[in-house]
């Protein structure tokens, strides 16, 4: 399997790319396999990530999901919905962040959906 990021010298096409990563046709980019993440979903302008949390991995000093984790599936997620929209030869990049985390995560299953809401 060829990685995700491996520059070609077809157009990039990143709706396509996000079909070929869930089709397992090409390999998720490096930073699902470090952090655990998969995707389970992507379509048009939706994508739904997944990740068990390993607090031997993913723990703070207080013992819970260290929230950058959480902002990494969120952006994972945002950004595979955002990159299932874009026409070839388009990108994009994530510009600002912001989370308002509610309680702390221990071990769990999470899910986050990334819904397009603004083109």
């Amino acid at each position: 399997m060829s990685n995700a990021l491996t520059a070609t010298a077809e157009p990039l096409d990143l709706a396509a790319r996000c079909r070929a990563i869930l089709d397992g046709r090409v390999a998720p980019p490096p930073i699902a396999g470090l952090i655990g993440f998969r995707v389970l979903s992507c379509e048009p302008g939706r994508a739904v990530f997944e990740l068990n949390t390993d607090l031997e991995r993913h723990a703070n000093p207080m013992g819970t999901v260290h929230g950058g984790i959480l902002c990494d599936l969120a952006d994972a997620a945002m950004g595979f919905a955002y990159a299932s929209t874009l026409e070839q030869n388009e990108t994009f990049t994530t510009l600002e962040l912001k989370i308002n985390f509610l309680r702390p995560v221990w071990q769990a299953r999470l899910t986050a959906t990334g819904n397009v809401v603004q083109r």
